[in-house]
């Protein structure tokens, strides 16, 4: 090949534009949204080749050996500015500014609003170089901003992975390499600019026409920084990618990459041509940290000089290359079905709505799921489908939403083929039932029928709480499968271990510290091997545990072969306690439709008559009295409904009937025919949610005590719910809104998914 006139589909990195002497070659975007080189004039090209040996996309290896010993650092600014203007640590804009400092001129990328592209320009000053500040998610035009290098000058150039590879090859051919630094980077992919102007195009229907653009802001945090803000000349748009934005759904979600991204990229984890490669620090290390932290890496010797000129501006850390690239991409970006639609769909001149894309993405979501499950059935999940899996969860815990979500995990197990039994095991807590020695011994000793009597003898001599309790063991008794044994004590779990294929640590607050203490239990410290375990929405309900608890997490969590968990933050304490990665999932209450508890709600004996406004406030994690009266009162005047509240000892003006004996029934019952909940709790919101009723959650902050309820909230794009204690006040109530449970379904769908993987890839 003497020139590029048969390249499609490479790079797109324009180097080839700078190095034609004859400067025939210029790039435009080809039919899927992508820079591709052309030769405008081929009857004046005269073969001469320069255009090939500076494409790398024509060369099967990097331009550089990599010779150098690598040297890794965690980095990042000492400027509060800059930390706070930039994508992660900074550290690219102060390599840019150091380097114009001694007498580099930095070729860098900017984002033109009238263009709406990415273009290389060359900074010469210090005020030139604040147009590159901030990632620019898209493909960048090239050919100015290369052409604009003076070769016998000192330059530094930052660049995709592929573009400085290119540019390496074309340094070298002309003999200029000792006069050039070059910065890339961890690189996803690019997506199509189609994408990106389909994006832009319904975003501006919105706002108007676009006066800046920034896709990465920390405002909210370093680790939930990829947020796209768009100032409009009518409003501004902000959009999450961890609550479903549709560019970095289409960009993340490798919908639109280009194909050599896919195929050809050669440059992924410690592949590189640069003297200098920069991220986010994504690892373990720096998981508290979120203010933003870069990945720092010198290839050679050249690039370690460089980083030596910043001791004075940035804050270095030497790591680990391990350390340092944890969380990076190790193989090119994949492809889904929906692909080839999309490349379609973004080819066209008609404009898609935000929604539109949605629906693709769901759509796509659900033929994944059936060709999963077709893939699964090949290899032979019929011969899986018989594994008898012994649950350990808080099941007998006088809780509504205890009880429930042991219930619903055994269901969903019922309904994809596996037979199951909840472990009846009655720790230590004084929410379970018997809790006095004497009791546990009764129950450790006794025959069936003698428990079974001793059982109802203690709840009669709790008259506050009798009928309660009682309905509350009627529902264990004809909905749970319970082990044909009653295991009291740790010490009977050990002498007669339970027998089963797969273990699993079931939902709710099992491995909380403050209610298990150091209870190994919950981890199946009785396990004397190997034995298969996973774990479906676990929860530590805290980012931290216990120094005194903290060995026996460490020593037994890591036996687990999967691990999912129900808040966020227990993914990276699950992996400082040595850990496999676990997902986020939902709460096993989710994994059912609102159908699917309609028999049991059926037979609650309390059915009020009428419509009505369901409280149902919880004081255990906080005392939300008196403001949650405020609230109350507010929808009260504004529905005119009547007020009934579960689990109250406050007689208030505002309520109308209190009711303190419900079983799992009633609590089914009453809100499945709401018309508007308020509630404090954590499954008061998941059954508010599943039941598509409107609903205020009520937190004490959107941080900490309450962040399980505002991780779920934001996951289904429910934040409208949240109501803040002592901050926000009811002005308006809608409680005929249409409910929209696309992102609730998404996430049971996805979570369906990781409880039925988990299970079929476990080896006994």
């Amino acid at each position: 090949m003497k020139n590029i006139s048969g390249t499609h589909d490479c790079y797109g990195c324009g180097v080839c534009t700078i190095a034609c002497s004859k400067r025939l070659i210029r790039i435009r975007l080809n039919k899927d949204g992508f820079y591709e080189p052309y030769i405008y004039n081929i009857d004046e090209c005269t073969n001469c080749g320069l255009c090939v040996e500076s494409c790398a996309f024509a060369h099967k290896e990097c331009a550089n050996a990599m010779a150098y010993p690598i040297e890794c650092y965690g980095a990042w600014s000492n400027s509060k500015e800059v930390l706070r203007k930039c994508s992660s640590g900074g550290v690219g804009f102060e390599i840019a500014h150091t380097a114009i400092k001694h007498g580099y001129n930095v070729c860098g990328v900017k984002y033109d609003i009238y263009k709406r592209r990415a273009e290389h320009y060359v900074a010469m000053t210090f005020e030139d170089l604040e147009h590159s500040k901030g990632s620019k998610y898209i493909q960048s035009y090239t050919p100015d901003g290369f052409r604009a290098i003076n070769r016998r000058e000192k330059n530094l150039v930052f660049g995709t992975p592929c573009q400085i590879d290119s540019m390496r090859h074309y340094v070298r051919r002309f003999k200029v390499e000792d006069n050039f630094v070059l910065v890339d980077f961890f690189c996803h992919s690019v997506p199509s600019m189609y994408a990106w102007y389909k994006y832009l195009d319904a975003v501006e229907k919105k706002i108007g026409k676009s006066q800046d653009v920034v896709w990465r802001d920390k405002e909210t945090g370093w680790h939930d920084s990829w947020v796209m803000k768009i100032k409009g000349d009518k409003a501004k748009y902000t959009s999450w990618w961890s609550k479903g934005d549709v560019f970095y759904r289409l960009f993340l979600g490798d919908y639109c990459c280009n194909k050599a991204c896919q195929k050809a990229c050669k440059y992924k984890y410690n592949r590189s041509s640069a003297d200098i490669r920069i991220g986010d620090a994504w690892g373990n290390e720096y998981k508290d940290n979120e203010k933003g932290v870069s990945a720092l890496i010198a290839f050679t010797a050249k690039g370690q000089e460089i980083i030596s000129l910043l001791k004075s501006s940035c804050t270095l850390e030497p790591q680990p290359f391990s350390v340092i690239a944890e969380g990076q991409m190790k193989k090119n970006v994949g492809e889904t079905w929906a692909t080839p639609i999309v490349r379609r769909l973004i080819r066209e001149k008609y404009t898609l709505a935000l929604s539109d894309w949605n629906k693709l993405f769901f759509v796509n979501f659900l033929l994944m799921r059936i060709v999963g499950k077709l893939k699964a059935v090949t290899r032979g999940l019929c011969r899986t489908s018989k594994k008898k899996i012994g649950i350990m969860t808080m099941h007998k815990v006088i809780n509504s939403g205890s009880a429930l979500q042991a219930f619903a995990l055994q269901k969903k197990l019922e309904q994809l083929g596996y037979i199951s039994e909840i472990i009846d095991y009655i720790f230590p807590n004084a929410a379970h039932v018997p809790t006095s020695k004497r009791q546990r011994l009764w129950m450790e000793y006794a025959p069936q029928w003698l428990q079974y009597w001793h059982k109802m003898r203690y709840l009669r001599t709790v008259p506050n709480d009798r009928t309660r309790l009682i309905r509350f063991t009627e529902f264990y008794k004809h909905n749970l499968k319970l082990s044909s044994r009653t295991y009291p004590s740790i010490k009977s779990l050990l002498s007669h271990t339970p027998k089963y294929d797969l273990y699993m640590t079931g939902s709710d607050q099992v491995w909380n510290p403050q209610h298990v203490k150091n209870d190994g239990s919950f981890l199946f410290s009785f396990l004397k091997g190997m034995e298969p375990r996973v774990s479906y929405a676990a929860s530590f309900t805290t980012s931290e545990l216990p120094d005194n608890v903290f060995p026996t997490f460490a020593k037994l969590l890591p036996k687990y072969k999967y691990l999912s968990v129900r808040e966020a933050s227990g993914i990276q304490l699950a992996i400082r306690l040595g850990g496999c990665t676990p997902k986020l999932v939902c709460d096993p209450t989710l994994l059912l439709k609102k159908e699917d508890y309609h028999a049991i709600a059926e037979q609650s004996n309390f059915k009020p008559q009428g419509k009505y406004i369901l409280a149902y406030i919880l004081t255990y994690a906080y005392d939300p009295y008196p403001y949650i009266r405020y609230i109350i009162e507010d929808v009260k005047k504004q529905l005119r409904l009547p007020v009934i509240i579960l689990q109250s000892h406050h007689k208030e003006d505002e309520v109308d009937t209190i009711v303190n004996d419900e079983g799992p029934c009633e609590f089914l019952w009453l809100f499945e025919h709401a018309e508007f909940v308020i509630t404090t709790s954590f499954h008061g919101t998941a059954f508010a949610l599943n039941f598509e009723k409107p609903f205020y959650s009520v937190v004490q902050n959107e941080t900490t005590t309450d962040s399980r309820i505002v991780s779920l909230l934001q996951r289904v794009h429910r934040t409208d719910s949240i109501l803040v204690y002592n901050r926000d006040r009811v002005d308006k109530v809608q409680p005929q809104q249409v409910v929209n449970n696309q992102y609730l379904e998404e996430f049971r769908n996805e979570s369906i998914s990781v409880l039925s993987n988990m299970i079929v890839n476990v080896k006994k």
